[in-house]
């Protein structure tokens, strides 16, 4: 099976690393996939959730604010200022991490619709 080696990064550390299907990240000139096998690429990120398809079909979420993003080879490296990972083993766990992403966001987003958006988004992870 095809795979693509995945690493989010901020200046605090990783944030995530491990093998995915495809993710979705929000580029500067839009949203845009990734799947195995894509061409090189550098390009930078604006605000917004990273969707990550792991290699048993189950969705992770990472709330990003601005950076980079390098594909090469089947290995994507996004390096942000700040990440949230959305996400957790319990529901109280799931809850306090969406509230962080939601503050992440907030405190970044100066587009109105954007923030509506991506909070909606967000909320929908706690359904």
């Amino acid at each position: 099976m095809d795979s693509l080696n995945l690493e989010i990064v901020t200046p605090e550390g990783k944030i995530f690393s491990n093998m995915v299907k495809s993710l979705n990240v929000p580029g500067s000139e839009g949203e845009f996939g990734i799947y195995p096998n894509h061409a090189s690429l550098v390009t930078t990120l604006i605000t917004g959730l990273v969707e990550i398809i792991d290699l048993n079909d189950k969705k992770d979420i990472v709330a990003i604010n601005s950076g980079f993003i390098e594909i090469d080879q089947n290995k994507v490296l996004l390096l942000v200022d700040n990440a949230v990972y959305v996400g957790g083993d319990s529901k109280s766990e799931l809850e306090s991490n969406i509230k962080k992403a939601k503050n992440l966001i907030k405190s970044l987003s100066s587009n109105t619709s954007s923030y509506a958006s991506l909070i909606s988004k967000i909320d929908s992870l706690n359904k």
